[in-house]
């Protein structure tokens, strides 16, 4: 017990000042997948997006189905132990099985193809698929995203010749030698058109 000044005559208990303390110390657990070839695949390349190893990955509550934010307060003493179980329980039943599908490349993609998945987004897709799968399949995946949704194709001719200006192209090698990941545009349609301006992926090819 802690006496806190002897004039009040005030005492705390150790369940008091637990009590007092408590706030919040949040754990957030991300997850993410780095891959050497895909580096050395995007450094070969003339406009690549990014330039740094980054496959994919996500705050581990974003992984699930369906995703929800994970975050653990380890503040209160009476939850901590119990906060500490089930993030390792979520490592294990979430984080585990995400590294685990890289390990078999041709598999991942037959997914990416399909659908988007948890801890991807468009540029890291794409690169993905054609540092693995070549140039042929990177086309057959752009085909599939426009055809997802109607207006997807017309909105993304009308976009394409905006990232195929010289201007454009000057300032995306400015962000990429300050270490800027690109290909973040707004609409879908814009994000394809990006992807397909920088790889020169021709629809007619």
């Amino acid at each position: 017990m802690l006496e806190y000044g002897a004039r009040h005559n005030l005492k705390f208990t150790e369940h008091h000042i637990q009590d007092l303390l408590q706030g919040s110390v949040d754990l957030t657990l991300m997850v993410a997948v780095y891959s050497r070839r895909v580096k050395q695949w995007r450094e070969s390349q003339p406009t690549p997006l990014r330039l740094d190893d980054y496959v994919a990955g996500d705050e581990i509550g974003r992984l699930r189905t369906p995703p929800a934010l994970a975050t653990f307060n380890l503040a209160p003493k009476a939850t901590r132990q119990q906060c500490i179980v089930e993030a390792a329980v979520l490592c294990h039943e979430v984080a585990l099985p995400f590294f685990d599908v890289f390990r078999r490349p041709d598999e991942l993609m037959e997914r990416l193809m399909d659908r988007d998945l948890p801890g991807f987004w468009e540029a890291t897709t794409f690169d993905y698929v054609l540092c693995f799968g070549g140039r042929e399949l990177g086309l057959d995946l752009l085909r599939r995203r426009l055809d997802a949704e109607v207006g997807h194709r017309s909105r993304f001719h009308e976009l394409l010749p905006r990232f195929r200006t010289k201007e454009w192209r000057e300032m995306e090698a400015r962000q990429r030698a300050n270490g800027m990941q690109l290909g973040g545009h707004q609409e879908i349609a814009g994000r394809l058109a990006t992807i397909a301006a920088a790889y020169q992926l021709h629809l007619d090819e």
